[in-house]
């Protein structure tokens, strides 16, 4: 288990379901956070002055998958989805910007 929720802004304390609620996502979320992201965008060799990428260690795959798994998924879903690449994109605005 992860340390204790904080109180909400409010000054109330969490609930227990609450509790249980963050720790399943944290757990369920570490080791794609952990190892995936930072390998996945290790793997792309540029990322130019306008976020395009320009070049990428992962060819494409000839479909799209059904769901992103590798990064091989990643850079075929984004290559071959517009809308979710402007959505990532959009992300990245704003984090950046």
């Amino acid at each position: 288990m992860g340390p204790p929720l904080q109180p909400a802004p409010s000054g109330r304390p969490p609930a227990a379901d609450e509790t249980a609620v963050q720790n399943r996502v944290l757990a369920l979320a570490t080791p794609l956070l952990s190892t995936f992201v930072p390998s996945a965008l290790r793997s792309f060799s540029y990322v130019g002055a306008n976020r395009h990428v320009d070049g990428s260690r992962y060819p494409l795959g000839a479909d799209l998958p059904p769901r992103i798994v590798t990064a091989y998924d990643l850079v075929t879903t984004l290559a071959y989805r517009r809308d979710r690449l402007d959505r990532v994109s959009a992300r990245c605005r704003a984090v950046f910007d």
